[in-house]
């Protein structure tokens, strides 16, 4: 039933939830079948959930992840250049605040 609420939250633009509840998921997806693909639907909607709701290190963590498990993968790089503009974007702001 988790599974369900995260796909309705995260289509619903309520990423925040998504993402808590597709952590509830993602470890146990296994255990309840399905396809290697239906399974990443699973990890890639929590990855586009993360990264929706701006926490930058969730989203890192989850595609250094993927990464290891699908080694090279045009998806883990796309992903990727889609963290790090924001990821270094807050990271200047952060240091622009730090010292003015």
């Amino acid at each position: 039933m988790s599974l369900f609420k995260a796909f309705v939250a995260f289509h619903n633009g309520d990423y925040a939830d998504a993402v808590a509840l597709l952590r509830s998921v993602s470890g146990i997806a296994a255990r309840f079948g399905g396809s290697h693909a239906q399974r990443d639907v699973i990890d890639l909607t929590l990855l586009e959930a993360a990264i929706r709701t701006g926490n930058m290190e969730l989203a890192q963590a989850l595609s250094a992840e993927r990464a290891l498990a699908k080694h090279y993968s045009p998806l883990v790089s796309l992903v990727s250049k889609r963290i790090r503009p924001r990821h270094a974007a807050q990271d200047f702001h952060d240091n622009i605040l730090q010292t003015g």
